[in-house]
Formats: structure tokens, sequence, C-alpha cells
């Protein structure tokens, strides 16, 4: 099949419209605008049980947050346009990162970068956290080792056009929510 090069612009463009759109989009004032039913910073956290791999691991996630029916390690809001919505993704890390400095977020581009708000030890792990430079993405990053030389994982994402609502508010939920996380 032969596509033309206008089919390809288009696509990639549509493609790139939407990555940048979830990465944040700045207002007339310049600051990234949030709001509305995607604040999730003050939601009520109930518990919830992840299996990873035969590692059976509970945490605290915003109420009626559910598996990804296609990822069920990853548990999201049972909207069904959840696109903009928190994300919480648990891993069991067979070589996790041994010391809090190799720990780097990553949902950030070259034009809108990660800033790093916290990096420390907390709850018997490692936490990193910020937002892109446009206040349009929020992520959180929290290893837990294990005995044995794994390593429990979550990861937090909030991505908006109109940025994260309550942005130091949906880290703090985040940060509570993963440091939740406890081997069963």
């Amino acid at each position: 099949m032969r596509v033309s090069k206008w089919m390809t612009g288009g696509v990639l463009g549509l493609v790139m419209g939407l990555g940048g759109a979830a990465c944040g989009e700045k207002g007339a004032d310049g600051a990234a605008s949030g709001g509305g039913e995607d604040d999730f910073s003050a939601a009520a956290l109930v518990p919830m049980e992840v299996n990873l791999d035969g590692q059976k691991i509970s945490a605290m996630v915003p109420t009626g947050f559910v598996p990804d029916p296609t990822w069920p390690t990853n548990l999201i809001s049972p909207r069904k346009d959840n696109f903009s919505l928190p994300t919480f993704g648990f891993k069991l890390e067979t070589i996790p990162p041994k010391t809090l400095d190799k720990l780097a977020l990553s949902s950030g581009t070259k034009d809108k970068p990660m800033v790093e708000t916290k990096r420390i030890e907390v709850a018997g792990g490692m936490l990193i956290a910020g937002h892109n430079s446009t206040r349009g993405t929020a992520e959180l990053i929290f290893i837990k080792p294990l005995e044995g030389g794994k390593a429990l994982s979550c990861r937090a994402v909030q991505a908006r056009s109109k940025g994260v609502p309550n942005l130091e508010g949906t880290l703090a939920m985040f940060e509570k929510a993963c440091t939740s996380m406890q081997a069963k």
C-alpha cells in the first residue's frame, strides 16, 4: 500500500497535536489553567489490591478507580473519557534503582521538560515528583525496595491540555497514594 506524504503528515500532525495537548497549554496570562471535574487532589482514597506477577500489593487510590482493561497493573478513573485523568501504574521492578539519584521523571519533552519539585527518601523508599514546564503534566515515582533485590514501584501521572488542576494538591495526593503501597 502506498501512503502519500500528505496522509503521513496529517497523521503525524494529529498525533503530535494530541500529545502536545496532553502536556499542558498556557492561558492568555502565560500560566497553565485547570480545574473542573478533572481535579482529584481532594479525592477520598480507598484501598485497592493489584497483582504484580504473583506479588500482591495494596495501595490507597481515589475512590472508584479500576484496573485498566488493557493494562491491569494500572489503575484509572472509571469515566469513559479518562485520558486527562490521573493514572497509577504499579510494577514489580526486577532491577530497581539502588539510590535516590538514579530516579528520574519521564513525562517531559524537549519543549516541555520536567521540573523536579521533590526528591526524598520516605516511607521506606525513594520518591521523586514534579511537573512539566507548563504545569500541564504532574508526575510522581515512588520505589519501595523488597527483600531479595527487587522493588515495588508506583508511578502516578496526570496530564491535561488546560493544566493539571491544583497541581500541588494533586502531587500531594499522588504521594499519599503511592507511599501507601504495601506488599501483601
